[in-house]
């Protein structure tokens, strides 16, 4: 059985574990874009994608959306990618003045 192991890091040398991101003071219309580093720690090639949970306030989630560029192509046992997640913010936003979420990434074994 193969394992799925997936870790999230501030470097490329997967030394500096992601435990959250500051995204700072965002306006209206504003994007941001982070980079992060994604390894697969597993035993087996991987696919990735990634889901947000647990938004305060709940409303935030009407106007705000995040996207990655992880990509298609299978990560490989041991290796890193660098991946950027981008976070939107509605023009239309009202009413939230902070907010944070929760970003939950998951590895799925590649199967050719």
């Amino acid at each position: 059985m193969v394992t799925i192991e997936i870790g999230v890091f501030w470097d490329i040398t997967a030394t500096q574990k992601v435990d959250s991101i500051d995204w700072g003071s965002l306006q209206p219309g504003e994007n941001k874009t982070v980079t992060i580093y994604v390894k697969n720690t597993g035993g087996g090639p991987i696919t990735g994608s990634f889901n947000t949970a647990d938004w305060v306030p709940v409303l935030a989630a009407n106007y705000i959306s995040l996207k990655w560029d992880f990509g298609l192509t299978p990560l490989e046992p041991g290796r890193v990618r660098e991946t950027h997640f981008t976070i939107m913010v509605s023009k239309d936003i009202r009413d939230v003045t902070t907010f944070y979420f929760t970003i939950i990434v998951t590895g799925t074994q590649y199967i050719s």
